[in-house]
């Protein structure tokens, strides 16, 4: 466009250049004429070529609108798509989540047990019928109340009073009540979450407790009269003839509570959470023995000695039967009335009577066999000696009946002392053991059983020597 406007110019330049040179008035007439006729047409020239240039440039836009238009309409189709399938997608979820909810409510509102996680007063209720968990609270609660007892004391100061005394009343029927409530409040949404959360955390519903107040007023005035700590009120009074006032001075001390009072005696007419059994763990105990020998020395006139055998318990249920093999065989080898013990003791080797026990429990066992000795390593080998003299001979049956017998006895004599009663039954109370098990069982253990033990037991293997030497 710009190079047909310069040479429209030229030409105009021209055309009035060559007026100028015609020197006759006439001519410029005509010259200007047709300068005018010119400058008119190349004007009309130049106004067409305008349009025609703005007509191309309309035609340009409206071909790279279309072609924009063209561009977008796929991708917002595609982007509607997505947005339908999303939305489809999302209500499918909705109605499920509405028929699961719909569901499991009815199915809730069809049982009529308490729900699953529930407890009353810590006591579990789950899945009982209401008539269930209101008998089964009043077994735990209503029975033999008369006969129970709250014990309080306070100081040197004791004393107690029954439940019947207390007028105690358990609110059972209400608490089995709102105890059944629980998830099943109206709303199919709340409780729905009420039945996850139940069934995931648990819940336990208060018991109430009611009895007489008055009764516990008194109580605590009884306490108050009696503790000797107790608070003491000043007074004051006139004496008799004398027209004089007689002030007492006040001392400070304890009063009982009554509100306290009242919340710790509540607090202990309500069974306790179960706490779950105690799971104790106990490292593997290894087969094989640690150490063969060890030595010491100290300050002592005679070397003191130990020899132990290590049992492996594998099978708990004949641990008595066990134990009295083991008793038996230990007073046949080193017992006082054994041969090696009449020997070594005549020979000065061995300076008193032996000690020898056997210990176990659920996760070991081992003998044990300890005395003075001039030399301990002696009294070993001889000890290794007999027992694999009795390995490959066998016991002497009149030998093993009369130490039987004599083991018999020493049970007996156990029941003379209180002292030894108390601290056998305890012993074997943490072990599992009636003490009345020997008594009964002892009876079962043969000669052949005797000699069993001694195979399994007393292998040199599992045989350790500990010494303590004197300086």
């Amino acid at each position: 466009m710009e190079k047909i406007k310069k040479d429209v110019n030229e030409q105009e330049n021209r055309t009035i250049q060559e007026l100028e040179n015609d020197s006759t008035k006439e001519k410029e007439s005509e010259v200007s004429e047709k300068k005018v006729r010119k400058v008119k047409k190349q004007e009309e020239t130049v106004a067409a070529i305008q349009v025609e240039e703005k007509t191309e440039e309309n035609e340009e836009t409206e071909i790279v609108e279309e072609k924009v238009e063209n561009l977008e309409l796929p991708e917002t189709e595609e982007r509607k798509n997505k947005v339908g399938i999303i939305l489809i997608i999302v209500a499918i979820i909705v109605v499920i989540i509405a028929l699961t909810t719909t569901i499991f409510a009815a199915v809730n509102l069809k049982n009529t047990k308490i729900l699953k996680g529930i407890s009353i007063g810590r006591t579990d209720v789950s899945e009982l019928t209401q008539e269930e968990a209101e008998k089964k609270l009043e077994e735990i609660y209503s029975n033999n109340n008369a006969e129970k007892k709250i014990y309080l004391s306070h100081g040197s100061y004791e004393t107690s009073i029954t439940y019947e005394a207390l007028e105690v009343k358990y609110h059972i029927e209400k608490a089995v009540k709102e105890a059944y409530e629980i998830g099943r409040q109206g709303n199919v949404f709340q409780d729905n979450i009420e039945i996850l959360k139940t069934w995931n955390e648990g819940k336990n519903v208060n018991l109430e407790v009611s009895m007489d107040n008055d009764m516990i007023e008194q109580i605590a005035q009884n306490i108050n009269n009696s503790i000797d700590d107790t608070v003491v009120q000043p007074s004051y009074y006139i004496e008799e003839n004398k027209d004089e006032l007689v002030i007492t001075a006040g001392k400070k001390g304890q009063k009982v509570d009554e509100e306290k009072l009242l919340e710790e005696i509540k607090k202990r007419l309500i069974k306790k959470e179960n706490q779950g059994e105690i799971k104790r763990i106990y490292a593997k105990e290894e087969r094989g023995i640690n150490q063969k020998e060890k030595e010491v020395s100290m300050e002592l006139s005679n070397p003191l000695f130990l020899i132990g055998y290590k049992d492996n318990v594998e099978n708990k249920e004949n641990f008595v039967k066990r134990h009295i093999a083991i008793e038996i065989l230990l007073n046949m080898i080193i017992g006082k009335s054994s041969e090696l013990y009449k020997r070594l003791y005549e020979e000065n080797i061995l300076l008193n009577e032996p000690s020898f026990d056997y210990e176990f429990s659920d996760e070991y066992a081992h003998i044990t066999i300890s005395g003075q000795s001039r030399n301990p390593r002696k009294i070993y080998e001889e000890l290794t000696k007999q027992v694999k003299l009795y390995i490959e001979n066998g016991l002497d049956n009149e030998h093993f009946t009369r130490i039987k017998k004599k083991i018999y006895g020493d049970y007996a004599i156990e029941y003379n002392s209180v002292a030894d009663i108390a601290r056998m039954f305890l012993t074997d109370y943490f072990k599992g053991i009636n003490s009345f098990d020997y008594i009964e069982q002892i009876g079962t253990v043969s000669k052949e059983y005797a000699e069993q033990i001694l195979n399994e037991v007393f292998d040199e293997n599992k045989m350790v020597l500990s010494v303590v030497n004197g300086n």
